[in-house]
């Protein structure tokens, strides 16, 4: 990131949450932040070990009519390989969400199509065995667009294998990356930092603050949950001016459970109107509406 730019952000860490969120929609100046959780301010001091992680290549892309708002993303885990798995994304900026479905170098469907976020903006996707079954595994990140910090906004889909087939988890998180797959324990087994940013209350300063707030998500099979494996997650870090890592003493620890309620229940409560097929359960985990069956609005 450009020096200017970074002390521009990191100028903007002390101010109050709802001005900080006003200056992000409306600075023009459209703000990356590099892949993966927000190294300046994140849970490490050190990285962690990687887990291993390689980037789909994209063989196709297709841009829709204006009216239509439709795009469409053919990506392959390798570009010559007779025996490549392909992932074809078909996003819908109108009905604002994105399909997903993977076949076989034999053009023989894995994972049906398959609705499976609520942002329709793609970015990349990446494959592994993340869940260590000996099959590939998929992430695919679909963004929100727009400027500053609001940017940042993701939600990554984790398409993992088992013997009866794929399954697809969706979450909520920022500027998701290739970085946030981690291998920090003897275990080898692949984790998942997962980034929300939560606007405080009264510390023990006496004034409020801005935080980064990571969990760490671990895979098993099919499933993701968060991990209990550590007792430095759920990490609260204080957006200083500077870069800064550490557990923040600025709040006890029920101002904590009380602001990520609060939050969870308002991300819950986000949608792209009625139209929306998802809904957030609990600030991390995106969930399918019930709908009826063919009704992919």
């Amino acid at each position: 990131m450009r020096p200017r730019l970074s002390s521009a952000l990191s100028s903007c860490a002390a101010l109050p949450h709802r001005v900080l969120w006003i200056l992000a929609i409306a600075i023009v100046l459209p703000v990356g932040f590099a892949h993966g959780y927000i190294e300046s301010h994140g849970p490490f001091d050190k990285k962690p070990r990687p887990f291993a992680v390689r980037e789909c290549v994209q063989v196709y892309k297709e841009y829709g009519e204006a009216e239509a708002l439709r795009s469409i993303h053919i990506l392959k885990t390798e570009r010559d390989s007779a025996s490549a798995l392909q992932i074809r994304v078909e996003c819908f900026a109108h009905d604002m969400i994105a399909k997903v479905y993977v076949q076989d170098a034999e053009l023989v469907a894995l994972f049906p199509e398959t609705l499976v976020a609520d942002l329709w903006c793609f970015g990349t996707g990446y494959w592994g065995d993340f869940n260590l079954d000996g099959k590939t595994d998929f992430m695919l990140t679909f963004g929100s667009g727009g400027c500053g910090l609001a940017a940042s906004y993701c939600t990554p889909v984790f398409i993992l294998s088992s013997k009866e087939g794929y399954r697809a988890t969706t979450i909520w998180s920022m500027a998701a990356g290739p970085e946030d797959l981690v291998s920090p324990f003897e275990d080898g087994k692949c984790y998942v930092v997962q980034t929300s940013f939560i606007g405080g209350e009264q510390g023990r300063d006496g004034k409020v603050h801005n935080y980064w707030v990571y969990h760490l998500l671990e895979i098993d099979g099919t499933e993701m949950r968060i991990s209990k494996k550590s007792r430095e997650f759920p990490k609260w870090v204080w957006y200083t001016y500077k870069a800064n890592h550490e557990e923040t003493d600025q709040l006890t620890s029920e101002q904590k459970v009380g602001l990520w309620e609060r939050y969870a229940e308002r991300e819950a409560q986000v949608q792209h109107g009625e139209r929306s097929p998802f809904c957030r359960k609990d600030g991390i985990f995106i969930v399918p509406k019930e709908r009826p069956a063919g009704d992919h609005r």
